[in-house]
């Protein structure tokens, strides 16, 4: 992989790339076909392919730089991390729970979702911002796709021909920039099925 190459600040122009990446990759694939007629008009094909990959960053130029959300590139994890907060059971109930918690932010309230204090400084941050020092971020997943699978149809009848073909990803992460509140007989939920006890502004 091409990374940017190390210069001082002072050197004035902009760094070359040089090839000095290492990425590790792995993975699986299965394919199955079948084939018959019926009778001497008709035949059908039928084919199911299913494969997984999965990567790991072992150097690129010690990039090691973390945030909320999602990071393209971190040396010793997968390509597309996301990082968050690990939530911790129940919502904030009163204003004394908030006051007697780990400090989130100056917008927490009653009804906020709770997040756990990894690191134990009584304050929920992203520390330094990498991954020596996340504070409370935890590494999440990737957004990368896992378990790509495909459906292959076929059949022919005389001189007509009939095909469809199916794909799709069973499994991939996404980072939610925001969730939207609903209302229901339930009361407050978010989109996601997460209840919300309290409305407020």
């Amino acid at each position: 992989m091409l990374t940017p190459l190390q210069l001082p600040g002072t050197f004035g122009v902009g760094t070359p790339r040089v090839n000095e990446g290492v990425l590790k990759s792995w993975g699986w694939e299965l394919e199955l076909k079948y084939r018959n007629k019926i009778g001497n008009n008709f035949n059908y094909n039928v084919g199911l392919n299913l494969s997984d990959n999965q990567n790991k960053l072992m150097e690129f130029a010690g990039r090691n730089v973390i945030g909320l959300g999602f990071q393209n590139i971190v040396e010793g994890y997968p390509l597309g991390t996301i990082w968050g907060y690990k939530t911790a059971p129940g919502y904030f109930n009163t204003i004394e729970d908030v006051q007697n918690s780990p400090f989130q932010d100056n917008n927490t309230g009653v009804g906020d979702l709770k997040y756990v204090n990894q690191n134990g400084d009584d304050r929920i941050t992203p520390g330094r911002g990498t991954t020596e020092d996340p504070g409370d971020l935890v590494f999440l997943g990737t957004n990368q796709e896992r378990l790509l699978f495909g459906i292959n149809l076929s059949a022919n009848f005389k001189n007509l021909d009939f095909a469809v073909f199916l794909q799709g990803v069973g499994k991939k992460k996404l980072p939610s920039a925001k969730r939207y509140a609903c209302s229901n007989d339930a009361g407050l939920v978010y989109a996601d099925g997460t209840p919300q006890r309290f409305l407020y502004f």
